[in-house]
């Protein structure tokens, strides 16, 4: 090439790679290839329905198309941004919402989860599991546990709103270069409600307009009334989630297991 730029040097006036201005890069329209099976699939167990704010334990298992999956290679679960989900983590396994993640062959994972700044709109909540010291070939599995009890973990906490078909989406990076390719038959749970209870389960509060406190008059549990508590008396506890009222009101009782609307 005549136009080269030399460079001082004893590999002056030799050929260099042209300036990526003039070459262009491929980014995410340019994909290894179109065909589902190339890129693996992915399952999760237990389905069916669960009730919202309830802690349960998932798992979600991918395996690996044809491809393969090339060292430093990685899949990604991710979750809409809307909801209240417990946060996972990977780092304390006796506490909440503990997620690992185990190679069928051996090869080290990573895992780590971001709420934001990983993944597309609407999906912001990320988790993603690298393969590092080695590569996977079709037909391998990645199994990712989510809400793993088995050191001491209570598991997964369900999020308070009720959806159908709540989705853990799965990408896979599968050539390792940054790029996540959807992986196709999405799998999903229901998130349903907690089935009404039996007995009573109604309290009866007003607020003071000038001192704004709530006062209880009657609040029945387990068969036992326990008139006039003060709102000091209960609000740090997990059973009651009040709001100031101006005249009286009936509200649901509410336990830490189970969703209320006022």
């Amino acid at each position: 090439m005549s136009d080269l730029k030399a460079a001082p040097g004893k590999n002056a006036g030799t050929y260099r790679l042209p300036d990526s201005d003039y070459v262009g890069e491929g980014w995410t329209p340019v994909e290894p290839g179109t065909d589902p099976v190339l890129y693996g699939h992915a399952h999760i167990s237990p389905q069916g329905q669960f009730e919202v704010r309830s802690y349960q334990t998932f798992t979600l298992t991918y395996t690996v198309g044809r491809f393969g999956l090339d060292d430093t290679g990685a899949i990604r679960v991710v979750f809409r941004a809307m909801g209240d989900t417990g946060k996972m983590q990977a780092t304390e396994p006796a506490a909440d919402n503990f997620v690992s993640a185990k190679a069928s062959n051996g090869a080290t994972l990573s895992v780590n989860y971001a709420g934001r700044g990983m993944s597309a709109r609407p999906r912001w909540k990320s988790l993603t599991v690298n393969v590092s010291g080695g590569y996977m070939r079709e037909g391998d599995t990645i199994t990712v546990i989510f809400g793993d009890t088995r050191h001491g973990s209570k598991g997964l906490k369900l999020q308070t709103m009720v959806e159908t078909d709540f989705e853990f989406k799965v990408l896979a990076d599968v050539c390792a270069v940054g790029h996540f390719v959807p992986i196709p038959d999405t799998p999903t749970i229901d998130i349903v409600r907690v089935p009404q209870q039996s007995g009573a389960q109604f309290c009866r509060v007003c607020a003071d307009p000038v001192s704004a406190s709530i006062w209880v008059l009657k609040r029945r549990i387990s068969g036992v009334t326990r008139p006039h508590l003060r709102k000091d008396n209960f609000a740090s506890s997990p059973l009651w989630r009040l709001t100031a009222c101006r005249k009286p009101s009936t509200i649901h009782w509410v336990s830490d297991q189970s969703v209320s609307r006022i």
